[in-house]
């Protein structure tokens, strides 16, 4: 058994803060690189809709040490920001032996679910958050059941594909659009795609995957 928290974490003095601020987008985490002991590379997705102030903000931002755009896809950008580790939601994996699962930003929030050994270890987190100054609001904790768990998908992913398929999204044609599942989560309906499409990615990778 293991604990998965649902939170979101505000501070000032996480990277790219200013920068997020100042900037009318939304981020979705794909994964964190360790290049040395004190720095990692953001791999995320963003999208806005002014994608090219963001860039201009992120050259300007003492937390970044460099950034460069990997792909483009409609609206959105892909990005590899080099920032300083002790700075990013990424350290709880290192300090706490938890795992993320899922990492977005989105209305002045990191949304974060994570994948905690135990209560203590949870616990711990959250003094380590306070301590530096972050807000953390932990909007839901349970306990995970391995043996119930399907595939390899985070909470909010189980919940939305399924109720995707409920509501007959993946009907043809359709009986439940984006708008329908991003009012039913309160969220926005680039952040039901972005969901929707990692979930997608790991049901695949989950079946198909080598």
């Amino acid at each position: 058994m293991s604990l998965i928290a649902a939170h979101r974490v505000q501070s000032p003095t996480l990277a790219m803060a200013e920068t997020l601020a100042a900037s009318d987008v939304q981020l979705s985490l794909e994964r964190t690189t360790a290049t040395s002991t004190d720095r990692s590379r953001l791999h995320f997705w963003a999208n806005g809709a002014d994608l090219d102030a963001f860039e201009t903000n992120l050259r300007a931002d003492d937390t970044v040490a460099d950034f460069v755009r990997l792909d483009e896809v409609t609206d959105e950008r892909l990005y590899s920001a080099a920032v300083d580790t002790t700075a990013t939601l990424s350290a709880v994996d290192e300090e706490f032996d938890a795992i993320s699962l899922s990492v977005q930003y989105t209305d002045g929030w990191w949304h974060t679910e994570s994948r905690f050994p135990d209560e203590d270890s949870l616990d711990r987190y959250r003094t380590w958050l306070t301590d530096r100054d972050a807000d953390i609001e932990v909007e839901n904790v349970y306990v995970e059941d391995v043996s119930d768990r399907g595939p390899n998908l985070t909470r909010r992913q189980r919940e939305t594909v399924l109720l995707a398929y409920e509501e007959g999204f993946f009907e043809v044609p359709r009986q439940a659009t984006l708008t329908d599942l991003a009012v039913e989560f309160d969220v926005s309906e680039q952040a039901i795609s972005q969901r929707l499409r990692r979930a997608y990615s790991r049901l695949v990778a989950g079946s198909y995957g080598k």
